[in-house]
């Protein structure tokens, strides 16, 4: 009965572990215009690169200028046939 009688009378039902009620804890964590700082930059560690990882890049690269050539090929061998036609 004492939440009901609470609640009837506007009294907080609960409080924080500091004994605040909600509108104290909200108003204790907001912060004003004149109050705000910019946080600073965040550093990050440095990246640490894989040799693995390094030499697939390089597969992969190697690989797509292959691609690449062949594509090329593909693409003159269809000029030739049209120009035959």
């Amino acid at each position: 009965m004492r939440a009901a009688d609470a609640l009837v009378a506007g009294d907080p039902l609960a409080l924080t572990a500091d004994g605040q009620t909600w509108q104290q804890a909200a108003a204790a964590q907001t912060v004003g215009i004149d109050e705000w700082v910019e946080p600073p930059e965040p550093v990050y560690p440095p990246e640490e690169i894989d040799e693995e990882e390094e030499e697939d890049d390089e597969d992969e690269l190697v690989e797509l200028d292959e691609l690449a050539e062949l594509e090329d090929e593909l693409d003159e061998d269809e000029e030739e046939d049209e120009d035959e036609d």
